[in-house]
């Protein structure tokens, strides 16, 4: 059976129609579909503004851990994405799956997710020399070796 890996949706706010949504990129699903994986979308059930809501303030609930808890059954494996901003969810499902030993991959500003575990510091924008593609916004390509575990 083909692996299923549960993508850790985003959350953004768009100023012309006043309104937050919750979001995967199109990019990563199909990432996973071409490598032979089953992507499904893991998105918080905490009914709260998550793009307004400062990691430190989100208050996890019993409901969403049950919830948690039934995507960490289902799932082969974890991607935390990146993007601009990253929420208590983020941290929540991350904590677990370590618990679980469930294989975590996570990129860019997911890479940070995954830095930060245990630690009490927090996350400080980096100033970059690199050259962005404006269509791509802060995109950038990495390249996963064929022989590793992660690429297996």
């Amino acid at each position: 059976m083909k692996p299923i890996i549960g993508i850790i949706s985003r959350v953004e706010f768009d100023n012309k129609h006043n309104i937050s949504y919750t979001y995967t990129y199109e990019s990563i699903r199909r990432m996973i579909i071409d490598m032979n994986g089953i992507p499904i979308i893991l998105t918080p059930v905490i009914n709260a503004d998550l793009y307004e809501t400062h990691i430190n303030e989100y208050n996890h609930t019993k409901e969403e851990d049950k919830t948690i808890d039934k995507y960490l059954e289902i799932v082969d494996g974890i991607f935390i994405p990146g993007g601009s901003k990253y929420t208590g969810f983020d941290v929540r499902i991350f904590e677990k799956a370590v618990k679980k030993n469930i294989p975590i991959l996570g990129v860019c500003l997911g890479a940070q997710v995954l830095s930060n575990y245990k630690r009490e510091t927090k996350l400080e924008k980096i100033n970059s020399s690199v050259n962005h593609n404006s269509n791509e916004k802060y995109a950038h390509s990495i390249t996963i070796n064929k022989n590793s575990i992660l690429y297996k």
